[in-house]
């Protein structure tokens, strides 16, 4: 499925855009390893979203780094708390824990339907 990539690229791009802008520089000086962990999770799928559109075809081992990676954020934001009270978060965050989620499904379907080699 040629598009998932383009999903993948754009949610870990979206999200990152969002991360800079919650000031994680500033998170790095207080908590440097949760920061670090976040910007790795995002990144992984961002590069590989785009190794897949510079050159396709987009390969399994790229879909299961963009899984690895959106799961790591879904486990430091424990995004099962934070889902249920959506609706309160501020739309920022409320962008960036959709993203992050939709970035994990589309991941995943990625692993189960790779990309056809042309």
């Amino acid at each position: 499925m040629k598009n998932l990539k383009i999903g993948i690229l754009a949610c870990g791009a979206v999200c990152l855009v969002i991360l800079f802008t919650l000031d994680i520089v500033e998170g790095l000086k207080h908590d440097t390893a949760n920061a670090l962990a976040l910007l790795v999770a995002y990144a992984a799928p961002t590069a590989v979203g785009a190794m897949g559109m510079a050159k396709p075809p987009f390969l399994q081992w790229q879909a299961i780094v963009a899984t690895a990676g959106f799961a790591l954020a879904c486990v430091k934001w424990r995004i099962w708390d934070l889902l249920p009270h959506i609706a309160d978060a501020p739309a920022k965050l409320a962008v960036l824990l959709l993203a992050t989620v939709a970035g994990l499904v589309i991941s995943a379907i990625a692993i189960a339907k790779p990309e056809n080699a042309a």
